[in-house]
């Protein structure tokens, strides 16, 4: 029964490690059957921060220990060699350590990469590293130091009181700023009513989405622009933003807008280049998968509708890949059908039908022709409104006669 005890932590932990029915024993005895010391135990062989011989060890020596001080020695352990590896390989960890101990509240990548002067990047990695070491904790986008960890920073760590005054300091400024940017940006949505439309569509889970949101927007035209001016170098620079503002948030605004971005640039600076075609499809499915499985209340709503449109008339117009295409316009419809969006309604018809019919072509299929048939009745039904949606009505209707009888 321990040793079953063993194997499930090591598997519900995911932790890397090969332990014989021999060896499970031993870490039991030796641990005294403590769940805290044997995750502890398997964590550091997962991370080769000590080999098992060594861990079994420094287990026999503290035999006399009470369990809360073998944890507390153990965990010192990991603490100690994952902040000297960090640091050994130039990163600036004690002041990011320090910097989530002080915030007060989780803290985001964002925040810590301003605060500490590094790259998102960097933040990324450091903080994915001390996450697997159990050193933080995550919730959504947000850390926060492990309990255990927050004892060690608070003795190990924290900088004498000038210091720390003018680390606090940094942090209230930081939040200030951040309150201001806000403020800004409410101000800015009330008198930009595409941008309001655009953000409040989206649902941004907190003040850091909705922040890189209404940025992405703006990114987005200025970047636009570029491609009209034919600069590639700046429309690259564009790019790159971009790509930073991923590693801040998982929301699928993001990279929406990576693909569109990438999509208004291709024909006049990469026309022909399939690595670039695969990167927008990327993007496009990334941004789906978000909401599938990070920002699931969106699913079903004019966003998710919009999105998958985008990939729908990429997949049909870029790709030929009709019937994929099919399936995401078809949602997308389904959708528009219900909230009465006129032009993506017209837009996802419109190539919803061409997919339909080159599905026909190629198969013979009847069930196409039968889906297209009522799709174009629909479409016809649909006239009085084309011209409100800019939609060419009668190029649809001379290019589908064939299915409206």
């Amino acid at each position: 029964m321990g040793i079953s005890f063993v194997e499930n932590i090591v598997e519900s932990e995911g932790f890397n490690v090969s332990l014989t029915r021999a060896m499970a024993g031993s870490l039991l005895e030796t641990s005294k059957g403590n769940a805290l010391i044997i995750v502890q135990a398997l964590n550091g062989l997962h991370n080769n921060v000590i080999t098992f011989a060594q861990l079994t060890q420094s287990l026999e020596s503290m035999r006399s220990k009470n369990s809360e001080m073998v944890a507390n020695f153990m965990y010192k352990n990991t603490f100690d060699a994952a902040l000297r590896y960090l640091s050994e390989s130039g990163y600036p960890v004690d002041d990011v350590m320090c910097i989530i101990s002080l915030y007060d509240e989780r803290i985001e990548l964002y925040s810590i990469s301003r605060l500490a002067k590094i790259e998102v990047s960097d933040a990324e990695k450091m903080c994915n590293f001390l996450l697997e070491r159990l050193i933080l904790t995550k919730s959504g986008e947000y850390y926060e130091l492990n309990e255990f960890a927050k004892r060690f920073v608070l003795i190990k760590l924290l900088p004498d009181r000038f210091e720390l005054s003018n680390l606090r300091d940094k942090i209230k400024q930081h939040k200030d700023r951040m309150r201001k940017k806000l403020e800004q940006l409410e101000t800015t949505l009330d008198a930009n009513s595409a941008l309001h439309k655009n953000v409040n569509e989206w649902q941004p889970r907190n003040y850091i989405d909705k922040i890189v949101i209404a940025e992405l927007f703006s990114i987005y035209g200025e970047a636009v622009v570029c491609v009209r001016r034919g600069d590639k170098l700046e429309f690259e620079r564009y790019i790159r933003d971009l790509n930073e503002h991923s590693l801040i948030t998982n929301h699928p605004y993001v990279a929406l807008q990576k693909a569109r971005l990438l999509k208004s640039g291709i024909w006049k600076f990469y026309k022909g280049n399939v690595n670039v075609l695969d990167q927008i499809q990327r993007a496009y499915e990334e941004a789906l998968e978000s909401i599938e499985y990070d920002y699931r209340y969106l699913i079903g709503t004019a966003a998710h509708a919009s999105l998958s449109m985008f990939l729908g008339v990429f997949l049909c117009a870029d790709r030929k890949d009709y019937g994929r295409a099919i399936r995401f316009l078809e949602y997308a419809k389904s959708i528009f059908d219900q909230t009465q969006v006129q032009k993506p309604w017209f837009i996802s018809c419109n190539y919803l039908s061409i997919s339909y019919d080159e599905r026909y072509r190629q198969t013979n299929d009847r069930a196409y022709f039968v889906h297209l048939s009522r799709v174009a009745k629909q479409v016809s039904a649909s006239k009085k409104k084309a011209a409100n949606a800019s939609f060419d009505i009668e190029k649809y209707l001379k290019q589908f006669k064939d299915y409206i009888q």
